[in-house]
């Protein structure tokens, strides 16, 4: 996100949180920025966000902003997929009326080079599908922290041997242990994970009781990590002054 985005969503979200702050026990509400009586409107859609001035001569403050769109990158590549089906028997059925009743096909080689484009596409759609769900993307920098975590263990391991034959270095292990290793485990696991949490069993009397249940749950993806980006998001106005 560009400076220009991250600084029109920090005003709205800003001066939002301190509208409403201020104003919410207030019968006459302000402005945020003139002051003048009439308050500000503020709105959020799934795809535009708008903060205005309120008062009935309302003065400059103006963000608008468009989120830009997303989708499911499943929903994406079964839409294409579906085309490049279609496409695809479309061509088969004009060759084959074309050998039966010498139908016209002067039309085939353009939706030939459009089946090639939607294959295109397809292949790279489903692999990026594949990358999300295996979370492939993220095979290298993983290697790389278990490496860095299997080095730091050898020098816990060698220091516990010398800690043995009387060489002190517990602390050393101790300090070691929770400034290096624990970050490089958990980075491991957000790495490999996107979602990950503690499932516990509802309390006595649900039907749903268990005292052993208490599950680790660990997803590779989940609904965000699976939206890809159709439009980009922009700053239509970002004006906070009088």
């Amino acid at each position: 996100m560009n400076e220009e985005l991250n600084s029109a969503f920090r005003n709205f979200y800003a001066l939002k949180n301190h509208y409403e702050t201020r104003n919410r026990d207030k019968r006459v509400k302000t402005c945020p920025v003139c002051k003048q009586k009439g308050g500000a409107i503020f709105t959020q859609s799934k795809n535009k966000l708008t903060a205005i001035c309120g008062a009935s001569k309302p003065c400059r403050f103006h963000i608008e902003i468009i989120r830009g769109m997303s989708e499911n990158i499943r929903d994406t590549f079964n839409e294409t997929n579906a085309e490049f089906i279609e496409t695809r028997k479309d061509i088969i059925r004009r060759k084959l009326m074309h050998i039966y009743d010498d139908s016209d096909i002067s039309d085939i080689d353009d939706i030939i080079e459009m089946y090639n484009g939607i294959s295109t596409y397809r292949s790279e759609l489903q692999n990026d599908l594949h990358d999300r769900i295996t979370n492939r993307r993220n095979t290298g920098s993983i290697k790389e922290k278990q490496t860095e975590l299997s080095q730091l263990l050898s020098v816990v391991s060698d220091k516990i041997s010398k800690h043995k034959e009387g060489v002190p270095g517990i602390h050393d292990i101790i300090t070691l242990y929770n400034s290096d290793i624990v970050p490089t485990a958990n980075a491991i696991r957000d790495l490999t994970y996107v979602t990950t949490y503690n499932y516990t069993s509802p309390e006595k009397g649900n039907p749903l009781y268990d005292p052993d249940d208490n599950v680790l749950i660990q997803k590779r993806y989940n609904e965000t990590s699976m939206e890809i980006q159709i439009s980009d998001p922009r700053v239509i106005s970002n004006v906070v002054t009088k």
